[in-house]
């Protein structure tokens, strides 16, 4: 019983590196934030990482979380366009492309490039009708803490029967 505990712990613990979340903090007036937003969108680098971005010169919950997440990692040059990824920072354009570059699966295409170019423009616009993007409702860690709870509740249960044996 207790190797299960462990192991279900370790699990948990070492589930939250692999599920680290890539934050994009960006400023609609920051124009390299739109390069990179163009080349992150041109690449389908938002959906293939799991990008959430955060646009911080309007709203200040926003404002506050990238400061918090700034905290966290260490980062105090307070500029964007800045991806946090996991525990690591990077800043400008050039970093987050070749950290995102450097990480990237190979992905082989089975669209025309015509299509892509289309459906990218058609999310760009999507997402400037919304504002700012916000975080979604199911994550891979919120999933995480499911199973977790999941698991907990049968280790509970083994044990109850265990003891009743």
């Amino acid at each position: 019983m207790k190797r299960l505990i462990l192991v279900i712990s370790a699990f948990l613990l070492l589930g939250n590196i692999a599920f680290a979340e890539k934050v994009l903090f960006t400023k609609d007036d920051c124009s390299f934030c739109k390069s990179l937003q163009q080349q992150l969108n041109s690449k389908d680098y938002y959906q293939i990482h799991e990008i959430t971005e955060y646009e911080i010169s309007l709203n200040p919950e926003n404002q506050t979380l990238f400061l918090e997440k700034s905290k966290e990692v260490g980062y105090k040059a307070g500029a964007v366009p800045l991806l946090i990824d996991g525990q690591e920072y990077f800043e400008g354009e050039a970093d987050i492309i070749n950290h995102l570059e450097a990480i990237s699966p190979a992905v082989v295409s089975k669209i025309s490039a015509e299509d892509s170019k289309e459906i990218n423009n058609i999310l760009q616009e999507e997402s400037q009708k919304k504002g700012t993007t916000q975080k979604p409702a199911v994550t891979p860690k919120s999933g995480l803490i499911v199973l977790g709870i999941i698991l907990f509740l049968a280790i509970i249960k083994l044990s109850k029967t265990n003891r009743q044996n």
